[in-house]
């Protein structure tokens, strides 16, 4: 999550921040940095592990939509903003933000939409940052597992050093989402 002060938006959008996936991944890491830097701005990251993922995606009552729905609530209550907008979890905005607000004690305005990290700089700059994270927790994941599994690449299923990894690594515990499809559709398990 990112927060600012609405006056501070126009800036953002000068910095060149929009969705992290239309940003190359050297431009994306200059403006990751400069948003971690930024004075007056609040963000929180929060880390999932795969077993907290695969936990919900087996999970019929709480499942990952669950999941996300209870970590952009805990952001929210972290950073305590008047306005939230929100990247959409499933199909009915309405459905999302009367789940969110059930989870929250504090009284905030929220906005859920498709492709809101491309409409609004905040969503924006929190999907950077949230990209950012992720390259960075790869980058050591694979300083503690490339010697025995090689690299693990991207970590994107079309990605073939992601693919070898997986495959040589599917029995390391922690490592990789066991419900992933991409783990499963390699046919590793024995």
């Amino acid at each position: 999550g990112f927060a600012c002060d609405a006056k501070f938006v126009p800036e953002l959008v000068a910095m060149g921040v929009k969705d992290s996936k239309q940003i190359s991944p050297r431009k994306r890491e200059e403006l990751g940095q400069k948003l971690r830097e930024l004075e007056n701005v609040s963000f929180h990251e929060e880390v999932i592990s795969p077993a907290d993922i695969d936990a919900a995606v087996n999970n019929r009552s709480y499942t990952l939509n669950g999941l996300t729905i209870s970590r952009m609530a805990k952001i929210i209550e972290i950073l305590a903003p008047d306005d939230a907008y929100l990247d959409l979890v499933g199909s009915r905005p309405e459905k999302q933000e009367e789940s969110i607000r059930r989870l929250l004690s504090i009284s905030v305005r929220l906005t859920a939409s498709k492709k809101a990290d491309a409409r609004f700089p905040v969503t924006g700059a929190a999907s950077i940052l949230a990209k950012t994270r992720r390259d960075y927790e790869m980058t050591e994941m694979a300083k503690v597992y490339e010697d025995r599994f090689g690299p693990p690449g991207s970590g994107y299923p079309g990605d073939p050093k992601t693919k070898l990894f997986l495959k040589s690594a599917w029995q390391e515990d922690g490592i990789i989402r066991k419900s992933w499809k991409s783990y499963k559709d390699l046919n590793v398990i024995r």
